[in-house]
């Protein structure tokens, strides 16, 4: 390896543990109290070195969530790349979802706090920056549950996007409840199966 390769990874690896102690930061103190200084600390770095990555903690803050949105998104389409079937394309989603919120608790309690806590007045970029987030998660939805859509086995007196964000309240939502208890507890086969009939019974075709 040469010296700009080398280079270039160390440079990527600590950029990424920048990312991994400001999540820990932001997760422990919220957005709007938590510091620079305390980001720089958990890294072991300067508060200039971490300058030299990020222009401010608006611009680390938004590259958490790219890179948790962007994750999410890649984590569901692989999931569902070799399944067809329209409802077991939900029911493998909402298994998804359920592993996903398991394994990154830290980048999910994130999102979910701090949508709620940025007003459009105090926090205009960031705000735009979190909605973007939830609207793109939303399109992803809209994404897996198409087949079973076009299919019939969703009602069609609903819009698609209706039912991508019903599924969102329904299965995301309870699941962020989630966050507050202890995930080695949960059945995840007994879960996957609830939160599907939560779903299902709301939107599908009861005609079909």
């Amino acid at each position: 390896m040469g010296t700009a390769e080398r280079r270039e990874r160390e440079k990527q690896q600590r950029r990424e543990l920048i990312q991994k102690c400001a999540l820990e930061v932001f997760a422990s103190y919220g957005y709007d109290h938590a510091t620079m200084d305390e980001i720089a600390s958990r890294a072991e770095l300067s508060k200039g070195a971490i300058y030299l990555y990020f222009h401010d903690k608006d611009e680390l803050f938004s590259s958490l969530i790219e890179q948790g949105i962007t994750e999410f998104q890649d984590v569901i389409r692989s999931s569902l790349e070799s399944i067809d079937d329209p409802e077991e394309r939900i029911r493998k989603v909402v298994g998804t979802i359920l592993e996903y919120f398991r394994a990154r608790k830290d980048i999910i309690r994130l999102f979910m706090y701090t949508l709620g806590r940025l007003s459009k007045k105090a926090h205009g970029d960031l705000h735009k920056i979190m909605l973007s987030a939830r609207d793109r998660a939303v399109e992803l939805l809209e994404w897996a549950l198409e087949p079973a859509y076009k299919s019939g086995v969703i009602r069609n007196d609903i819009t698609l996007e209706m039912a991508a964000v019903f599924f969102q309240s329904t299965v995301v939502g309870a699941l962020s409840w989630f966050l507050t208890h202890d995930f080695d507890e949960i059945d995840n086969e007994r879960t996957r199966e609830i939160l599907f009939e939560l779903f299902s019974r709301g939107v599908f075709n009861n005609e079909k």
